[in-house]
């Protein structure tokens, strides 16, 4: 084996090792800032509503002032950013996000402390790999940063292997970088194990239970957990949405300081609503909570979590959606009285884990590291049916909806069928989609944006008043514009061309023209160049299956 072939590999480790350093020293450092922090609770209530709000004004500011790239909140958000719009995070602002995040949570934020570790995790990535010559995709990387960060952190290295591969998609795994996943997650594994030993962040003692009536009752749970998940997804994206105008009216200083306040005074309710809740787990996996506790705290975390990730913090969302589907699985066990409370605290985790990043395998990994190989086949029952009941939801603008590689099916499909009197006969407007999308010239540019976001598309048609087309609009050129951008025309953005066909063109030019030219969509225009339909390599791929 040459050193060509070796290089990138020694770089995948050296990275995800760096980042399972660096992950567990950031860890180390909120954990006793927010210790002192809480400290602090006790001898002051006041404390409780000033300290959360400085940890917010103090990761607004760092993002603000030092990032280039001005994108705050959830870590799994932020990574799927840069995942999708082929963006390649750069060390500075990897390094400024992590100390934001270390802010927001030591200071009493509601959300992960994982999110520091993922945070830092592509940005190391990138930097070694470019400091050794290694041209390797930036995605691949990208995922296999996050992984090591949170194998690094909560030390569950087949959950963080198999969320950095469930999470870019709602329907469907990411395959190309797993074996770039693995070795990371891996590395910085060891490195953090080495470090401060191999106990799970939620290390938790479990009573393990079996038989029908216990998948009965999971299953049930997963209905409920699925319930909840489409509600915190909803509360989620709406607060984002407040956020986002509230800037633009007010400014980050009103922002801020309303997520602030909000936090701290939730806090003062119950002072477990706050901070990372890494003891909560433990209580309430333990039933140490009466029912009251459990709604409260479920119902209090719910909204402290949204308000400090979209109001100016920076964070971790994966731990806090674990914590509040033990909740909800433990007041469910309570409720109906079933036993032992923390087999169905840690069913609930799972569930609600599914429910909300739309994945299925990692929640199910989680439960086996953290308490045993026996507690899979519950997880995984609840977490499908979770998964199955929120869907379409989500929480993440840019997780998208498929992975199908279409060229190449579209290839091995033209192959067999080119030159048949079949295909001789086809025209465009035998197989084009007429049910298209598109934004108009004075859409804002955040419309756009969440249609492609929620299609899983990389690029929109656009259209003038009278419908006919003018361009079309990619995904890359737009996600990267700040808030008080997104309010702006699409008109202002720049507009690329738009590949067109008229609907009586033989279907088999078309499909020479995407092979060989690398277009993989043409937009379907009438004579006086409306925009009816669109063409893409999958709804060929579908006219066409049946024939081969």
């Amino acid at each position: 084996m040459d050193r060509e072939s070796v290089l990138p590999w020694l770089a995948v480790a050296l990275g995800g090792a760096a980042v399972g350093l660096l992950g567990a020293l950031s860890f180390r450092a909120l954990y006793v800032l927010w210790r002192i922090v809480e400290s602090g609770f006790s001898r002051s209530p006041a404390a409780a509503v000033t300290f959360p709000l400085l940890g917010l004004l103090a990761s607004y500011l760092l993002v603000d002032t030092f990032a280039v790239n001005k994108s705050i909140g959830s870590a799994t958000g932020i990574v799927l950013a840069e995942y999708h719009t082929k963006g390649a995070p750069s060390l500075r602002d990897s390094v400024v996000r992590t100390f934001a995040g270390v802010a927001t949570i030591g200071f009493g934020g509601a959300a992960g402390p994982e999110g520091p570790g993922i945070l830092i995790g592509p940005g190391i990535m990138q930097y070694i790999a470019r400091i050794l010559g290694i041209r390797s995709r930036r995605g691949r990387l990208t995922l296999a940063g996050a992984a090591a960060g949170l194998a690094g952190v909560l030390k569950t290295p087949a959950t963080a292997i198999l969320y950095a591969l469930e999470v870019p998609f709602t329907r469907g795994i990411e395959k190309e970088p797993f074996l770039e996943v693995v070795l990371a997650a891996t590395a910085s594994y060891a490195v953090s194990v080495a470090l401060t030993g191999p106990v799970p962040l939620f290390a938790v003692q479990v009573q393990l239970i079996s038989g029908p009536a216990t998948l009965v009752w999971s299953a049930i749970l997963g209905v409920v957990a699925g319930a909840y998940s489409i509600g915190f997804s909803k509360l989620y994206g709406l607060a984002g949405r407040a956020s986002s105008t509230m800037r633009l009216r007010g400014g980050f200083a009103l922002t801020v300081l309303t997520g602030g306040a909000a936090v701290g005074l939730l806090g003062l309710a119950s002072r477990s609503s706050i901070g990372p809740g890494i003891d909560l787990m433990g209580s309430v996996v333990l039933g140490a909570l009466a029912i009251q506790s459990l709604a409260l705290l479920l119902a209090l975390r719910s909204f402290t979590v949204t308000a400090t990730l979209n109001f100016g913090g920076v964070g971790g969302l994966l731990t806090p959606v674990v914590i509040n589907g033990a909740l909800l699985g433990a007041l469910y066990a309570k409720l109906l009285g079933l036993e032992p409370i923390s087999f169905y605290a840690l069913v609930g985790a799972a569930a609600t884990l599914a429910g909300t990043y739309k994945i299925l395998l990692a929640p199910a990994a989680m439960v086996v590291e953290l308490s045993g190989v026996g507690f899979m086949i519950p997880a995984l029952l609840a977490s499908a049916v979770s998964y199955a009941v929120s869907l379409p939801t989500t929480l993440f603008r840019f997780q998208l909806t498929g992975s199908a590689k279409e060229e190449a099916l579209l290839r091995s499909i033209y192959s067999k069928l080119k030159g048949s009197q079949f295909l001789s006969h086809l025209r465009v407007s035998d197989v084009v989609n007429r049910a298209v999308r598109s934004v108009k010239l004075d859409d804002p540019l955040r419309v756009a944006i969440e249609v492609m976001t929620s299609e899983g598309l990389d690029e929109l048609p656009v259209v003038d008043e009278g419908g006919r087309l003018v361009g079309r609009i990619s995904i890359d050129d737009i996600s990267w514009l700040g808030e008080s951008r997104l309010d702006a025309p699409v008109s202002s953005a720049p507009l690329l061309s738009a590949n067109s066909i008229g609907l009586d063109a033989p279907l088999d030019d078309a499909i020479e023209r995407m092979l060989t030219a690398g277009i993989r969509t043409f937009y379907a225009v009438a004579p006086d160049g409306v925009l009816v339909g669109v063409l893409d390599e999958m709804a060929i791929v579908r006219a066409l299956m049946g024939h081969i």
